[in-house]
């Protein structure tokens, strides 16, 4: 692996959705930026087995007459459909639900029915919270949420027998790549990030999921349609092995955004120049399979650090 681094960042038609170690850590402060080294080894030892109780199995909790108790249950039916009204059949609507003390938050995922109706039957322990978020191919995603626990610094809002989602139609924002002679960058990795503060006071708000593409031949990617199309901002990372990793990059103005709906915003990367060296011990012996990392000081926007690792003469 080469480094580079900068010298000078809804009567009813439905809608288908479609172990023991040694290291050894060195910090070396440069110009551009901080690199560093570790080393470490493990040991295994296979022949070594611990011994351990059989497990036995808890019975169910007992109820009159001896008989298992069963569990109480609360039935939530989620509606999706379209502004226009029409159910969306194939939507993922994944239920998260708390009973306001365990760590975990059970999670349970169905789709909707050519009717565009799903019904889960969700522990009645566990209407403290329920979380809901519906996604559907072509439509921007929706949450919302329902809290009935005094723990919990949000109003209390009790879980409803049935809740219609109404999804808005999604749009495709995009761009183009390139070098810094305006040439396309191919197989570059884009991470889009999409924000939408236009329903924050809504019961219901925007649930876009984190993008991640490859630019095409000639330079260009676009995301699924399913941005919204108020979305208020963006922030995207850019990153290739033969140019320099920029972090990531806020888009908030309002030219930026029209650049992303038409399809039409330019991102561009620097080349840099090989960054090489090697390791040693104390000892002044070479450190093989150390690892090097690099990383920019200061970092414009959140960066993941360029790593290698020294071959066995000690050197990357």
């Amino acid at each position: 692996m080469t480094f580079h681094a900068v010298r000078n960042r809804k009567k009813m038609m439905s809608v288908s959705c479609g172990a023991d170690a040694t290291a050894r850590v060195m910090t070396v402060s440069v110009a551009l930026g901080l690199i560093v080294l570790s080393s470490s080894s493990v040991m295994a030892f296979p022949d070594q087995h611990e011994s351990r109780p059989p497990a036995i199995a808890k019975r169910p909790a007992a109820g009159k007459n001896g008989v298992p108790a069963v569990e109480k249950t609360f039935k939530l039916t989620i509606v999706v459909r379209n502004e226009s009204g029409k159910p969306l059949s194939n939507a993922v609507v994944t239920v998260r639900s708390w009973d306001g003390k365990s760590k975990t938050r059970p999670e349970t995922q169905l789709k909707t029915g050519n009717n565009g109706r799903v019904t889960f039957a969700l522990p009645e322990k566990q209407r403290r919270l329920v979380d809901v978020r519906v996604r559907c191919a072509g439509y921007v995603g929706a949450r919302s949420a329902w809290y009935k626990s005094a723990t919990l610094p949000l109003p209390r809002r009790p879980v409803p027998k049935e809740f219609v989602f109404r999804l808005r139609s999604g749009v495709s924002i995009g761009g183009k790549v390139v070098d810094e002679n305006g040439r396309p960058v191919a197989n570059a990795a884009v991470d889009v990030d999409i924000t939408d503060f236009s329903m924050e006071r809504s019961q219901v708000s925007s649930d876009m999921p984190r993008v991640h593409l490859k630019t095409d031949r000639n330079g260009t990617w676009k995301t699924p349609a399913n941005v919204s199309a108020r979305f208020t901002g963006a922030s995207v990372t850019v990153e290739h092995p033969d140019f320099v990793n920029t972090g990531r990059v806020s888009l908030n103005s309002a030219v930026e955004r029209a650049q992303l709906r038409i399809l039409k915003l330019k991102l561009t990367l620097r080349r840099g120049f090989v960054l090489d060296g090697f390791v040693r011990g104390p000892d002044g012996k070479p450190v093989s399979g150390a690892l090097v990392a690099l990383h920019r000081v200061p970092v414009p926007g959140r960066h993941k650090p360029e790593k290698t690792k020294t071959n066995r003469a000690g050197a990357f």
